[in-house]
């Protein structure tokens, strides 16, 4: 329905409004492959994003484009393709790299996300000192533009550029720890991750508990992982459902515990189909 009558302004439209159109497609069909991607939906969410491209390039709108290449890299990832992701992801940062000398938010934002995208890829590629060089540029533009929205963000872009601030950068960098296996450097990193969330998405949010989680399982403090996880299933349990990383915690859990079952552990297993 997004993609239909964001086609339909599309189509009655002409000039400027033309062209803003095409950035208001673009993104529709971004968000079409941002579910996809959520449901494992790898060919949609791929000929969603391709689309997404298309219509970007119609727009002449850069950013618009480079912010479409964000999620397309987040698909790279969740496929095992890291080399492809870390290698568009720089490309692109490389075409709308920023001056720092002055305030660009939007384009701050998008740079941003592609160096996060790229370190991703690049711990998940056994190579940490280039994850955390690009961790620290995006770090770097994070600051830059603080926790104040940029108002053209939320105009011009999905939610998830705006998600771009402080906090989240904190959060990668625990979860850049747990992919390289380090439950120690992670816990560390998470008490420096401030209470509030800042604008971080509640999809980075909610990996952030379970990186939290794993980094107490590996440390041996199954209770500590049990009560993040309980708190996840309270706040949101449909999320929980689909996500296997936390049935794998969970597994873990039950494998090494000591103690009988109790009933916030039978819970989470029951609703993640762990152990079974």
């Amino acid at each position: 329905m997004l993609i239909g009558k964001a086609r339909s302004l599309l189509d009655a439209s002409g000039g400027d409004q033309r062209v803003a159109g095409a950035g208001q497609l673009a993104q529709a069909y971004q968000i079409a492959g941002t579910a996809l991607i959520q449901l494992r939906r790898f060919d949609l969410a791929y000929h969603a994003l391709n689309r997404a491209l298309d219509v970007a390039d119609e727009s002449g709108d850069e950013l618009v484009a480079a912010s479409v290449v964000t999620t397309m890299c987040w698909l790279l990832l969740r496929q095992g393709r890291f080399d492809e992701a870390e290698r568009l992801a720089l490309a692109t940062a490389d075409a709308i790299e920023p001056r720092f000398s002055r305030t660009e938010p939007t384009r701050l934002a998008v740079w941003g996300w592609l160096m996060l995208r790229g370190s991703a890829a690049a711990i998940r590629d056994g190579r940490a000192d280039d994850a955390g060089g690009m961790l620290d540029a995006a770090g770097a533009a994070a600051v830059r533009i603080g926790e104040q929205l940029p108002a053209d963000v939320a105009l011009r872009m999905p939610v998830t550029m705006g998600a771009f601030c402080p906090v989240t950068v904190e959060m990668k960098r625990v979860e850049m720890s747990v992919v390289a296996g380090d439950p120690v450097t992670a816990l560390a990193l998470a008490e420096r991750v401030p209470p509030g969330s800042g604008r971080a998405t509640s999809d980075n949010r909610n990996r952030h508990q379970l990186d939290r989680a794993w980094a107490n399982t590996e440390r041996g403090d199954l209770a500590e992982a049990t009560r993040i996880l309980s708190g996840l299933r309270a706040m949101s349990p449909t999320w929980l459902r689909h996500q296997r990383y936390a049935r794998d915690i969970v597994t873990t859990i039950l494998t090494r515990r000591r103690r009988p079952v109790s009933q916030e552990l039978a819970a989470l297993a029951d609703l993640l189909g762990a152990g079974s």
